[in-house]
């Protein structure tokens, strides 16, 4: 009982901690940028652009949707769709403010009760999966594309990210078809969070035929075009035209964020740290990055969070 208790502390001194380094990011940006101009990019928004970005919500609920659904069909053995969406939303609530979204794979749970909560956790570990290995190969293509325009013109780093890219996935692809035969023994495996990481993800889609795998990489990739292009809009709105650069800045953004280390709770700070650096780079106005990547945030997770509140 103890132990549970100063455990409990324990992860609530963590998340605090968190919250204020999450806290500290966003008001050294403000400091960075400048609050008046964060306002005076604000005042001349374009709402057409930033209500095109708030119409692609459904478009992005839809993608998130049914990549979820293939999941709880085939490992999970569920077909109620209302219990599905209300499942997905839930989880989009609970890990918004929570480390790496841990509290989404618990809440997930929730509504599916007929499912056990182990199962759940796995199909959601598989879930996040395939948007993670979508995002860090679109990204990463990006990436080296884009690394002498936003990085350096270093030779040595552009060989050496496409070298590493290339081993990553290679890893990646091995995994995906050799997934009924791998298995990682390692001692300790509790310490090394990547080895636990790894063998759930294989557990979770050791059951998937190819044609569901194919399927789902195929929603996550349409929910990722989804999430960029209404990044893209969101720059254009607060920058008041469309410049060719906006598409490889959404990219690159959510490309950055499966690299930061979980220091912050709903990685507030990580995508606005990364628009206004990339925004920046190209000489436009730092709050439109940052403005464009707060109300991204407002529209992807507040505002699915306030109607599941009300409407489920």
């Amino acid at each position: 009982m103890g132990a549970s208790i100063i455990n409990l502390k324990k992860t609530n001194i963590i998340y605090l901690l968190k919250l204020l380094v999450a806290i500290c990011i966003i008001l050294f940006l403000i400091y960075f940028i400048q609050i008046d101009e964060i306002i005076k990019i604000l005042t001349e928004v374009d709402l057409s652009y930033l209500f095109a970005a708030l119409a692609l919500l459904t478009l992005n609920i839809f993608f998130q949707f049914k990549k979820w659904e293939i999941l709880c069909n085939i490992v999970l053995s569920e077909f109620d769709r209302k219990k599905i969406l209300k499942s997905l939303l839930i989880g989009i609530g609970a890990g918004m403010f929570t480390p790496m979204k841990s509290g989404e794979y618990f809440a997930r749970s929730l509504e599916l009760k007929e499912s056990n909560v182990v199962n759940v956790t796995l199909a959601t570990a598989a879930d996040k999966a395939f948007t993670f290995i979508t995002i860090f190969f679109i990204g990463g293509i990006v990436f080296i594309y884009s690394i002498n325009e936003f990085v350096s013109n270093s030779i040595v780093l552009s060989y050496l990210s496409s070298f590493i890219f290339i081993v990553a996935m290679s890893f990646i692809t091995l995994l995906i078809v050799f997934r009924e035969r791998i298995k990682f023994n390692f001692k300790n495996k509790k310490k090394y969070k990547i080895i636990e990481n790894l063998n759930e993800f294989l557990s979770s889609i050791k059951t998937l035929p190819v044609k569901v795998i194919i399927k789902t990489f195929l929603f996550a990739f349409f929910l990722l075009i989804t999430i960029c292009l209404q990044l893209l809009f969101l720059l254009t709105a607060f920058y008041g035209e469309f410049d060719m650069h906006f598409l490889q800045i959404a990219i690159l953004t959510f490309f950055t964020q499966i690299f930061i280390p979980p220091l912050v709770l709903g990685e507030i700070g990580v995508r606005e740290s990364a628009a206004v650096y990339l925004v920046d780079k190209i000489g436009i106005n730092p709050a439109v990055g940052f403005n464009a990547a707060m109300f991204l945030f407002l529209i992807n997770f507040i505002v699915p969070s306030v109607l599941t509140y009300f409407f489920f």
